[in-house]
């Protein structure tokens, strides 16, 4: 016999809310560990100060540089789609980076690089999360 929700806990009953609300938080999870995790393997590989702020500025510029051209596709096309791609874009950028880090053969400009093209993927992202239902 399955365990009853409570009341505030009741709209995870729906599945499509329930594989949703997962997918968020283990996305919203890793998006909270990636900037840690990268500070500590560029200083583990040997990395300075500087290395970890340029690679941080890549990531912050690929974003910026790219959230209204993700504003325009966020608008154009499904958000669901977006929103799909937005975050396998990422998961594919995030597990580059930790085969680079388990491998140890991670170099700073392959940081910067695909942290990059990480946070232009979440350029994408954002614009379509926001966007209010038509």
């Amino acid at each position: 016999m399955p365990i009853p929700l409570p009341k505030s806990l009741s709209t995870l009953r729906d599945r499509p809310y329930r594989l949703l609300w997962t997918a968020r938080s283990i996305s919203a999870m890793g998006n909270a560990l990636i900037p840690v995790t990268v500070v500590f393997a560029i200083l583990r590989s040997g990395g300075t100060a500087l290395n970890v702020g340029t690679v941080l500025t890549c990531q912050a510029v690929g974003q910026v540089a790219m959230l209204p051209v993700g504003g325009v596709w966020a608008d154009r096309l499904s958000r669901k789609t977006v929103l799909m791609v937005a975050d396998a874009v990422q998961a594919v950028c995030y597990g580059l980076l930790a085969v680079m880090i388990f491998l140890g053969q991670a170099a700073v400009w392959q940081f910067a690089v695909t942290y990059t093209i990480a946070g232009m993927a979440f350029a994408f992202f954002t614009p379509a999360a926001r966007a209010r239902r038509r």
